[in-house]
């Protein structure tokens, strides 16, 4: 072999080396995209179905537009029931809290004949605290 064709011998097996590199590159990146894209269309499925569901079109497939809009404005529809339960939890919390003060006046009331009429409760606002103090102390004498 002359150096000419070894020259060109050595050339080629370089250029299909490195055209070998490539390819396998290309079918890593082309795995890669696939994996997402059946992702992706597993999640369109999804949310295609959801769409479906919530408009009665079964045998429509929505606007990719469509579909987007359809979707945050479910979310902020949940956001907005989500701010409601919260205000409904949070009345009735209020509710309990007013009902468990009322409950507590109601049995301190009760016990007023039992509380000492010493000079260290007179005047004295009537807590939960003062009043179980006060109790505690007639109990002990």
């Amino acid at each position: 072999m002359t150096k000419t064709e070894q020259y060109c011998y050595d050339q080629g097996r370089g250029e299909l080396k490195s055209a070998m590199n490539q390819l396998k590159e290309c079918q890593k990146e082309n795995k890669e995209i696939q994996a997402l894209f059946d992702l992706q269309h597993t999640r369109m499925k999804e949310a295609t179905r959801l769409w479906q569901d919530a408009t009665g079109k079964h045998d429509i497939l929505p606007d990719l537009g469509d579909l987007l809009t359809w979707l945050l404005d479910e979310i902020d529809r949940l956001e907005k029931g989500k701010d409601e339960d919260s205000k409904k939890i949070a009345k009735y919390i209020v509710t309990l809290e007013q009902r468990t003060k009322e409950d507590c006046k109601a049995r301190l009331e009760d016990k007023a004949e039992i509380l000492p009429k010493d000079e260290r409760w007179a005047g004295r606002s009537l807590s939960l605290d003062n009043a179980l103090q006060a109790i505690d102390s007639v109990g002990k004498k």
